[in-house]
Order: C-alpha cells, then structure tokens, then sequence
C-alpha cells in the first residue's frame, strides 16, 4: 500500500482539516520518513525545500492527531484490540522548556534529566503489534504529583480511548488503586502486573442460608507460590510453565479480581518464579490476561522505532504544543510505516518490519525524484522504469 494513498484516504475523512493543512501532513510525513540526520526545523527545510518558519507555524499550530490516529486504527486492525498506556523518557538540555526535570529512564534505571512523554497505543492482539493513537508532555501543576497526573490525563481521555477499546494495559507500576480506581470509574477495565509480594486473598465463600451477619468480603489468605488448586485451577501445563486462575480479592485495590498466576519451572518441575497478572474485568477469559498483557510490550517498540529512526527526541523547540506535534508526527509515521509496509502485505511474504529498511527506501526515492527535479526531463528515463526500483532499494539489509 501506498503511504501516500493511506494517508489521503483519511485525511479526507477529518472535514476540519483544510487543503493547506492536508498538503502540509503528507509533505512533512514524508520528511519523517526519508531524512537524514537530526529532525530539527534547518534540517526539514534542507531536506523538504520549504521554509524553516513554515514548519516551525506548522508545529505551533497543531494537528489533530487523536482523530487521525483513530482512523488509522479502526481501518487497519481487528476487533481484538486493547490500548496501551506507558510513559517514555525524552532527553532533553537546557531549563527553559516547560516542565524539564528528573524522570525515570528505563533504559538507564535511573532518573535523569529531561522530558517525559505519556502515551497510549492501540495493540492489535491477533496481530501482536501496536499503532499509535497520542502522546503528550507530562505537564506537572506545582505540587503535583506523577500518579495524580496520570490519573488525570486518564480521565480527559478515556471518552475516546473507549471508542477503540475498554481494556487498558499497563505495567506493574500503575498496579495501584487510586488508578485502578480512576480507570473504573471512567469505563476502563485494567490489565496489569501485581507486586510479587501482593497480599491475596481467595473469593468470598457463598453466605449459608440462615447465616446471621454481613457476607464476608473475601476468603483465606493464600500465597502465590502455593495455591489451593481447588479454588484456582490450574488452567495451563506446559514443560516450563504452569498458570493458576480465578477470581481473587486483593487487599491493595480493596477488589475482587480475575487473576492468572504464571509459575515458571526448572528442569525438575520446581518453581523457579511466580509472577501475577489480573484484569478487574470478572467475565474476562482466565487464560487471555496474560497474553494479553505480554502484548502492552508492543507499545515499547514504538517508542524504540520512533527514537532510533523517527527523531523522537530531536525537536529543538521549547513549546508545548510544538513539542506535543513533533512527538506525535514522529510516533505516527511508525504507526504508517508500519500499515503501508507490514499491515497490509500477506506474512508470507511480509517478513519481520524493519524500519530501518524503510527508512532507506524512503531516502533513496527522495534522491532519485530530487535527481528528476533538477534536470527536468532525462531521455529514455522515467519514474515508471522498472530500473528505478533497483535504485530505491540499494542500501536494504532485508532486499
């Protein structure tokens, strides 16, 4: 498929976006896609001819990437979907762009000075891979905190996140219940990890008939590494693995819960480490919750493509809505990448998706229609020449 072709096909279905703004997308995702070097305002204005002050308006001005991203989604995944949320740590120098500081860096397992970046991607389970949806700065109030952020920002988004889907997959971080909380009370169910040393409780035994006294809200005390199978079966045997499910009351979150305890075993059948997952959806399969949550992992990769390939942290800007644009156009242009160049072909055929190899592509045809550009009309030699097709894969590692 044809990036440019898949982003017409729904900018024409955004009524609030003009021509200008539409012509303007499709030229700097192209940019995106092909240059070389750092993305900052000089380097799109070598690459794509326009003005440097041209991309920097365009930046200032926004874009509504929520409901292109939507689009994007609804056309190009299955029913099966989940969305993901985690933030991402964005180096940036300097003190004057708003809200800098020290956030944690994974990669470096420690915290250091910089940006953070929250978004939400929407993971397609039968595909096991994710695309997109928006990102933002996290923007702290004075004498806020992190968690009190995020809940908040999950309040203002969930309206449309549910559009897409109810189920919210985050790491064990957010295991906590004042965002379990807000996510419930706004129609989000979660699917997350819990601390391994999590307080459990088995499901509240049936009240007998006659029995004076308010029902009890759970059962015995139990421990993951030994559960009582008759109340949490095993639901899954493999040579390495053993998964434990049912519903459970856990003491933190002060709920009932779905749960999947995974055990995984040495050569002699003993447990080498537990790990516990659960969805505070009741009614969701036992042996989907684990699955499903290895599957967030998806969005992490996004974040890796964007940085390495997309100039995620490249923006030399200081404004926030400038920041938040760039930050979406570089994750976006993945999210097309991906559909235009994996999504859509057969898996047979497809192979493993390598950004960089589209990256390339996409560089060697900016050179050869440049080449077209400057000396007009060269005899014997169109764009249509089958030859040129060896021109824009040279570079490939997978061609």
């Amino acid at each position: 498929m044809n990036v440019e072709t898949l982003t017409s096909t729904i900018l024409r279905e955004m009524p609030d976006i003009n021509k200008w703004q539409r012509d303007f997308f499709q030229h700097h995702l192209g940019l995106f896609l092909s240059l070389r070097g750092r993305y900052n305002y000089l380097n799109f204005e070598r690459y794509g001819q326009k003005n440097e002050l041209t991309y920097r308006n365009h930046h200032e001005s926004g874009f509504d990437f929520q409901t292109f991203n939507r689009f994007l989604i609804e056309k190009n995944t299955g029913s099966r979907r989940m969305i993901a949320f985690d933030p991402s740590y964005i180096s940036k120098s300097g003190k004057r762009t708003p809200c800098v500081g020290y956030f944690w860096s994974g990669c470096a397992s420690r915290a250091k000075w910089g940006l953070e970046l929250c978004g939400f991607a929407a993971v397609d389970i039968s595909a096991n891979t994710a695309l997109h949806y928006f990102a933002t700065q996290t923007l702290l109030e004075e004498g806020q905190g992190l968690m009190s952020f995020y809940c908040g920002l999950l309040r203002q988004q969930a309206p449309e996140l549910l559009k897409i889907s109810r189920y919210l997959g985050v790491d064990a971080f957010f295991s906590k219940k004042t965002f379990v909380d807000t996510a419930i009370e706004s129609g989000l169910d979660i699917i997350t990890r819990l601390r391994d040393d999590a307080v459990l409780h088995y499901a509240p035994p049936p009240k007998k008939e006659g029995q004076m006294g308010r029902p009890k809200k759970y059962g015995d005390r139990f421990w993951a590494l030994n559960p009582d199978t008759e109340q949490l079966p095993c639901i899954t045997q493999t040579e390495g693995q053993r998964i434990y499910g049912g519903v459970v009351y856990v003491k933190s979150l002060k709920r009932l819960v779905k749960i999947a305890i995974v055990h995984e075993l040495k050569d002699d059948d003993s447990v080498k480490s537990v790990k516990i997952f659960i969805c505070t959806d009741l009614q969701f399969p036992t042996q989907d919750i684990w699955p499903w949550y290895k599957s967030r992992f998806q969005i992490e990769f996004l974040y890796r493509d964007a940085k390495q390939h997309t100039g995620l942290e490249d923006t030399q800007s200081r404004h926030p809505k400038a920041l938040e644009y760039h930050f979406n156009m570089s994750l976006t242009s993945v999210s097309i990448a991906k559909v235009a160049h994996f999504l859509s072909i057969d898996k047979n055929l497809s192979g493993p998706f390598s950004m960089a190899d589209i990256k390339t592509q996409y560089f060697n045809e900016l050179m050869v229609n440049r080449v077209f550009d400057v000396f007009a009309n060269i005899p014997n030699i169109t764009k249509s020449h089958p030859a040129i097709i060896t021109l824009y894969n040279l570079g490939k590692i997978a061609a």
